[in-house]
């Protein structure tokens, strides 16, 4: 089997330029648009009704207040009360709609994501990290929401109430406006000073999170080889180091927002500090009214408020394109096997394989595979055998066309595999691997994973047929039991004996057996054995074995080695040769060599 290579986490600046990441954003978001619309309007709603509150005031100050005018009170305090009812009433719908769109937007990001991720080939997966790829779906999804839904649509509400109170403030006194406006170039250049820090760190926390993720992963997945090794102590010291460079990573983050926020903090406060001092004098020489001053200085809080909010939001921002770049990485990767235009669907397959002068590198490098040919004909049983790494593997994803070979030919009733469906050559091909993967459910949930359609009746004729029911029957709930994560409340054998059972509801004309005896214990040998030999009658099989029990009596032998086939034949023709697999054979067996 070849080796892994890990997928290399993104760093450094964005590859994906701003302009174009909003407007693949703007594609997402564009099932949604009424809705969003709808939103947009509530929130400049919102905003302009926040507006009028402050003129309210000047108008209960100037014209009732000083002037002893009880009904011009009583009228601005009741417009005031029916603002503040109508803000709520606003308000509430555009959290609802919030929420909704916010929510309905990642399940659908996560839906495209994940189909998409599933139609991947082999070699994406053989080199992606499966804690990182946890990440992306699920973090970065929800971080891109949060951001972009609610965010933005906040943003218009800011820009709506910022450019409506700067229009009221020029209207009630340009004089105090001017003064109000004189500390923006201090917040602008603030902000600029922190724009390429701020996407630095933000990049480097969600590299760090997504190798914490892994490291979870990887550890819950291997907690049993954890115990068995007593590696605890040295799995606790790799999770606290990777943990620590995350915990850095957001501290640093941290520290450069709590240096900015203050700093825009301070800025703004000398600006109302401002305001407050000079349009006092101007009250004191009667240039303004009192209640001018009051709305004026409630205006400033509307006009810094949106400033604040916006500015707050850069570093949120960055953040999220970070996410939403992480998001697309996975989604721009294209599969490096597809079906040619016209692409022939099987309809029907016989099992007649040929492998022809194949030649097949995983990094285009290093052949894996040289110059392998042979032919399987249907209802045969041929073996491969060779030590790890010979390239025996290789061979079954070839087959499946998890992969396209360099050079030569995989043919399948004469058919090149390349010109083939994907989806319709598997769906004659069954698989018994060494490591059965078992899904959350039932015994008869796992077992129809292979034909889902598939009655109850169908799945207890077919472990009747590999004498498996009484097994299965002495399970707690037999065919409902439970079986946990991964199957971990089963034996490897009876993880086994699911995945033959699998594989015969199927009913294939082909199938591969990978290696399928390796994990079986002694008690339940035997009991595999039949169920494969039942399994495998009337089938083209190829059989991955170091387990020669089984190899033996394959119609056909091939060994491999070094990528090449180095002997080829029957069992008893092989033994005849006395040469590789006769010596494995033997050694295996412990029958002292003639």
């Amino acid at each position: 089997m070849h080796r892994a290579l890990w997928m290399e986490p993104v760093k450094g600046e964005h590859k994906i330029p701003l302009k174009v990441l909003l407007k693949r954003l703007a594609k997402l978001l564009a099932p949604y648009k009424w809705v969003l619309l709808g939103v947009f309007v509530v929130t400049i709603l919102c905003a302009l009704i926040g507006l009028v509150q402050p003129y309210l005031i000047k108008v209960a100050i100037d014209s009732g207040i000083s002037k002893g005018n009880m009904e011009v009170l009583l009228k601005a305090s009741a417009l005031y009360l029916l603002a503040v009812v109508s803000l709520w009433a606003f308000d509430s719908i555009r959290s609802y709609y919030f929420e909704w769109i916010g929510n309905r937007f990642v399940y659908d990001l996560r839906e495209k994501l994940f189909n998409h991720m599933v139609g991947l080939s082999h070699s994406f997966f053989a080199k992606s990290r499966v804690g990182d790829l946890i990440a992306r779906v699920m973090s970065d999804c929800a971080r891109v929401r949060d951001v972009f839904i609610s965010g933005l649509v906040a943003v218009a509400g800011d820009i709506v109430s910022l450019a409506g109170a700067l229009i009221i403030m020029f209207i009630l006194n340009v004089e105090l406006t001017l003064v109000t406006l004189t500390i923006i170039p201090a917040m602008i250049i603030a902000a600029y000073l922190f724009t390429t820090r701020f996407r630095r760190v933000f990049m480097k926390v969600r590299e760090k999170t997504s190798e914490l993720t892994t490291k979870v992963q990887e550890s819950v997945s291997g907690i049993r080889e954890i115990q068995a090794f007593a590696k605890e102590k040295r799995s606790l010291r790799e999770f606290c180091k990777v943990s620590e460079e995350a915990l850095e990573a957001r501290i640093e983050a941290t520290k450069t927002f709590s240096l900015f926020l203050p700093l825009m903090n301070i800025i703004i406060t000398i600006g109302s500090a401002l305001v407050i001092w000079y349009g006092g004098l101007m009250v004191v020489a009667g240039r303004t009214t009192v209640g001018v001053l009051v709305a004026f200085i409630t205006y400033t809080s509307r006009f810094f408020r949106p400033i604040f909010t916006l500015v707050s939001m850069y570093n949120i921002v960055q953040e999220a394109l970070v996410a939403l770049e992480r998001v697309f990485e996975v989604m721009d990767v294209k599969p490096e096997v597809v079906d040619k235009p016209g692409a022939l669907e099987l309809k029907e397959v016989k099992g007649h394989i040929v492998f022809e002068d194949v030649w097949f590198s995983y990094d285009k490098k290093t052949p894996v595979l040289k110059g392998v040919s042979f032919e399987v004909r249907p209802g045969e049983k041929l073996a491969i055998i060779g030590p790890t790494g010979a390239g025996k593997t290789t061979i079954v994803y070839l087959l499946c066309r998890f992969y396209d070979p360099d050079k030569g030919r995989v043919l399948v009733d004469g058919h090149d595999l390349r010109n083939v469906k994907q989806k319709s050559l598997r769906k004659f091909i069954g698989y018994v691997p060494q490591d059965t993967i078992l899904f959350p459910g039932t015994v008869k949930d796992n077992i129809k994973v292979s034909k889902p359609e598939a009655s109850d009746e169908e799945v207890v004729e077919v472990c009747k047929k590999l004498g498996i029911h009484h097994i299965i029957e002495k399970l707690p709930q037999g065919y409902d039991t439970d079986i946990g994560e991964f199957g971990k409340r089963l034996s490897a054998g009876q993880k086994q004996l699911i995945s033959i059972a699998r594989a015969l509801l199927k009913d294939p004309p082909i199938l591969i057996l990978d290696e399928a005896m390796s994990n079986v214990d002694p008690a339940t040998e035997s009991i595999v054995k039949r169920a494969l030999d039942i399994l495998m009658k009337n089938r083209t099989t190829i059989i991955i074995a170091h387990r020669l029990t089984l190899a033996r009596d394959a119609d056909k032998i091939i060994v491999i080695q070094d990528g090449r086939i180095i002997e080829e034949g029957s069992h008893a023709g092989l033994m005849a040769k006395k040469g590789v697999y006769y010596r494995l054979y033997t050694a295996q067996m412990g029958i002292a060599a003639k």
